[in-house]
């Protein structure tokens, strides 16, 4: 399931109505920082509502002294994420009322045990990754996994975030949960991380429209969005749904369908130019059977008379190269013509 933030005293209605329209179900919001922001929590709950997304709240103990369990309550909130200084025979009882969210990044197995053994069922708890404003301090893969593993042992799912494209001061430089994320684009991420945890959350101010088209497709219809920059005289490839062939080579993704789609003769350019990563070309008339075969390039190669670039993937999409794999559907958007 797909998440994403709203810092009171910044909501934007017409981003979080957009965000729901494209399937995201989870919104990720904190009273850490804005203990007094009632009429703003007032807002984001009616909103949240009003697209039946579910709220999160980030809270400490000393939150409810300025907005007591009854209000959340009348309010609509249903799940609190808890940070430090929750005692155990506190926790249970605020599940009693609210579906509970624990800190997926410190939490021990003891603990997790101590929630169950004291009556918490499961489907009561979650447990989600802290995000890490500060670069260099966001988790190390190996931790995160193996801390994955523990709570989903239990049945407890989890959740972690992802960087948006507008970053959140005052340091902007992304809130990921995994540091090595922190300078990827938010789909290149959102794959990287969606096999590991329940839920992924933007952790940001806003992603961008081409970020949520990317991720709409991905989650509808697992469709690889790659955006390029491509030469006029191939425009009969962009929205053209491919596919990468079942036999996954080792140096490109080859296009299945391009072989037949294009009918017309591929004149031999005589460029001949290195092969990049990230390339996009075509074989052209002097490949025989092969002509019209579009590919993308993978691994760095050595240029070929046989073979015509005709375009490229844009920088910010190089890292999905690596992810797309054996017949994953595959649509190239062109940003800008050569």
């Amino acid at each position: 399931m797909l998440g994403f933030s709203v810092f009171l005293h910044q909501i934007d209605e017409s981003y979080i109505t957009t965000m729901a329209e494209a399937g995201f179900q989870k919104v990720f919001s904190t009273l850490q920082l804005n203990e007094n922001a009632e009429e703003d929590l007032t807002t984001l709950a009616n909103i949240c509502l009003e697209h039946q997304l579910q709220l999160v709240l980030d809270v400490h103990p000393a939150v409810f002294q300025t907005h007591p369990v009854d209000s959340l309550i009348r309010l609509g909130i249903q799940n609190l994420r808890l940070d430090d200084g929750f005692e155990l025979e506190d926790m249970k009882q605020l599940s009693s009322h609210f579906k509970l969210i624990l800190n997926a990044s410190t939490i021990t197995e003891q603990i997790v045990m101590d929630l169950l053994r004291a009556g918490i069922p499961n489907t009561r708890l979650e447990a989600w990754h802290n995000y890490y404003p500060h670069a260099y301090t966001g988790l190390d893969e190996i931790f995160f996994n193996a801390q994955n593993d523990m709570l989903q042992k239990y049945g407890i799912e989890t959740a972690a975030f992802i960087r948006g494209d507008v970053l959140r001061g005052p340091l902007f430089e992304g809130l990921p949960t995994i540091e090595s994320h922190r300078q990827l684009s938010p789909f290149a991420s959102y794959l990287r991380i969606k096999d590991s945890v329940d839920h992924v959350l933007v952790g940001d101010l806003q992603i961008s429209p081409a970020s949520i088209h990317q991720l709409k497709q991905y989650v509808l219809s697992e469709q690889m969005t790659l955006r390029v920059k491509l030469l006029k005289a191939y425009a009969y490839v962009e929205k053209q749904l491919f596919h990468n062939r079942p036999d996954e080579a080792a140096y490109v993704i080859r296009f299945a369908e391009s072989r037949t789609l294009y009918k017309r003769e591929v004149p031999v350019d005589g460029a001949a130019a290195a092969r990049a990563i990230g390339a996009i070309t075509i074989d052209n008339a002097s490949f025989g059977r092969y002509e019209g075969e579009i590919q993308i390039v993978k691994k760095a190669m050595l240029g070929d008379s046989r073979v015509n670039w005709i375009g490229e993937v844009i920088e910010e999409d190089l890292p999905l190269i690596q992810l797309i794999r054996s017949n994953q559907a595959i649509q190239l958007e062109v940003i800008s013509w050569i």
